[in-house]
Formats: C-alpha cells, structure tokens, sequence
C-alpha cells in the first residue's frame, strides 16, 4: 500500500532552510574555535581543521541554490561522518586511544542520523559507527570498554528521544493537513462550508447565551454576506470549466484580500461565497462587502468576460438562528440578482423598492416629456 504523504505546515517549511544555514554556520564557528585551542596539538588540530573545511562546504552549498530537504539531511549526516572518521583515523595514525570527546561525537553522529533519515538508512550507519568504535576498543591496548558501553547506551536513548520527537512532529503534522482538508475548500483554499457553518453555529450560541442587551454588542454586531459570481455558468459553457475553476480561485484571491482580521470566507458552493464579517454595524459591513464587489469588477481576469458579483447581506441580530439568517441573506441575494446583478441588498427596504421596480407598470418608470 502507498504511504500517505502530506506537507509539512507552510511556515515550517519556510523557515527550515534558515535553521539549517544557522546551525551550519554555528558549527563552524565552534570548528574554528576548536583549532585555534589545539595549535599544540596536531591531531586534534587536524580534526579541528577538517570540522572547519565540512562547516564551510555544507554553508556553501546552502548558499549556491535551495537543495532538497531530504539531500540536505543525507549531507549532514555524510558529512558528519566524515569528521567522525577522520578523527578515528588521526587517532590510529598517531597511537592514541579513543578519548570520551570522540564518543560523545559518535553520540551525536549517531543521533543526528536517527533524526533526519529514515529508520532503514540510520539503523545501518549506527551500527557501523559503533561496529567500528568497538573493533577499536577491542584492539587498542588502553581502551576504555566500559566508556563505550555507557556511551552506546547513552546513543540509544538520543536515538529514542530523536526517532520519538520525529513521530510526534510527523503526527502533528498530519493532524493538521487532515483538519485543513476537513474545513478547507480544495480548490480555493478558502474555508469550506462545513467550517462556515460551525462557526455560524458558534455565534447563534454565543448569541443566545447574552441577554437581550448584550446581544446588540460585540457577539450582536456580526454579519453574514452571501456573494455570487455573476453569469458564472455562462463562463463555464463557453469557456470550459477549468476556466471556470480559474476564475473561481481569481475571485476568492479577491474577496479575501478585503477581509479584515477575525473575518471568514468561505466557499459555500458552486459560485457561492460566503463571508462571516464580526464586530461590524450594517454601514461598516456594507461598506466590506461593497469593497468586495469592487475588487472583483476593477480586477480583470484576462481572457474572461468582465467578471462580477452580486450580494445579499444580513446582520446576526435579524434572525433568530443561523437557518433564518441564511435564508434572509439568501433572499436578498436574490434580490440583487433581479435588480441587475453587480450590486449588494442589505435591508428589507432594498428587497420591496427591488420588487416594486420590476413590478412597476412600464408607462410608470417612463419620463414624462414637457
């Protein structure tokens, strides 16, 4: 079976790449730091010489161009090593034994391999690294076998903790990828309907646990605006609907450029939009979504028809639950629909002058002459 796969949280992924650079360079200057306190000793000099020469290679190819993540945790871990080898060999070459500095690098070697790759690639290399630190012991008179033993212990509970911390960042990541496919909408990336209507139901609670007097304050002042995309199925007739999804996720851009802070929108269905707007009079919220309309009529979408949208627009406080508002909003949508489209009906008032109008004898809405 195919593993899922899902991504990483945007933000996360941003700031990997600068995490890297930092540590990188960190290293480094602990490398040079290192051989410039062992000038009187020459193998540990030439190990400190060969951190410095890895730090500078891995900060110069994370300069020179983006590198994958996966190729960038498989160089750390080469790199690494590489400095763990080379000083394993400095120390044969001059007779020495290994000292409790070079385990606590394998530790650290070790760890880092558990932690960035994948159990069947680290595995192989911590056992080879303390394959061959044991042959070492085994074979260099002096050699502290009980140090390794406790340091072998002390790389498996690294390893622990690392492998753990990475399940527990993949679960929490793959818990939010599935939260954000549960409330948001696939193609706009807007919230879905599902999540608008959670939160619609949150403020009709929030609405009936105030009393009368509170409920025109910060709960009361909300509203809730319903926006349609004007001869939508004209665009997808004519154009086909992949344009017509294109023009979708053109206007939701659009829409949700206007929003403010503790605003949602929402794609509630088809070429229907739906934005919760909190905090707001009937002006302020007039005024929002007014600014919504016009974003979209003075944003051309090239190779499309001039592109609008119609709205209907109802205050919290109008309807005694969130079915009544929808229907009220909806209705006056409608309303925006029969005046002409490219407009927004905010008030009963709109509704019965939009009817009248069309209703109206046709000698009526003539202008008389002299």
């Amino acid at each position: 079976m195919t593993p899922l796969r899902f991504p990483l949280p945007e933000a996360r992924m941003r700031r990997r790449p600068g995490v890297y650079l930092a540590l990188t360079l960190l290293t480094g200057v602990l490398q040079v730091l290192a051989a410039l306190a062992c000038m009187h000793d020459p193998p540990r000099l030439a190990a400190g010489v060969t951190g410095v020469a890895l730090s500078a290679a891995m900060v110069g190819l994370s300069l020179r161009r983006p590198l994958p993540e996966d190729h960038i945790h498989r160089l750390a871990v080469t790199l690494a090593l590489v400095w763990l080898l080379t000083e394993a060999a400095l120390m044969v070459w001059h007779g020495g034994v290994l000292s409790p500095q070079q385990l606590t690098n394998a530790a650290i070697t070790s760890a880092l391999a558990l932690t960035l790759l994948p159990p069947r690639q680290a595995v192989p290399i911590v056992a080879m690294v303390y394959g061959l630190l044991l042959v070492l012991v085994l074979t260099i008179p002096g050699s502290d076998l009980i140090l390794l033993l406790m340091n072998m212990v002390l790389a498996g509970l690294m390893g622990f903790m690392s492998v753990y911390g990475r399940q527990v960042s993949v679960a929490q990541a793959r818990s939010a990828w599935l939260q954000d496919l549960a409330f948001r909408d696939p193609l706009t990336g807007l919230a879905n309907r599902h999540m608008a209507d959670e939160e619609l139901r949150a403020l009709e609670l929030a609405q009936g646990a105030l009393a009368p007097e509170q409920s025109a304050g910060a709960v009361g002042d909300a509203a809730l605006l319903i926006l349609d995309l004007d001869d939508f199925k004209r665009i997808n007739d004519s154009l086909g609907h992949a344009r017509g999804d294109q023009a979708l996720v053109h206007v939701a851009r659009l829409i949700e450029g206007q929003l403010r802070p503790g605003d949602t929108a929402a794609r509630w269905g088809g070429e229907e939009f739906l934005v919760i707007l909190r905090g707001v009079s009937r002006e302020q919220a007039r005024a929002v979504g007014e600014r919504m309309l016009q974003a979209v009529q003075n944003t051309p979408l090239p190779g499309f028809p001039h592109l609008t949208l119609s709205g209907g627009g109802a205050m919290l406080e109008e309807a005694p639950d969130h079915a009544a508002l929808l229907d009220l909003a909806d209705r006056r949508l409608y309303a925006a629909k029969h005046a002409g489209r490219a407009r927004s009906v905010w008030s009963e008032d709109e509704v019965l002058a939009t009817y009248a109008l069309s209703h109206a004898p046709r000698s009526a809405t003539r202008s008389r002459g002299p």
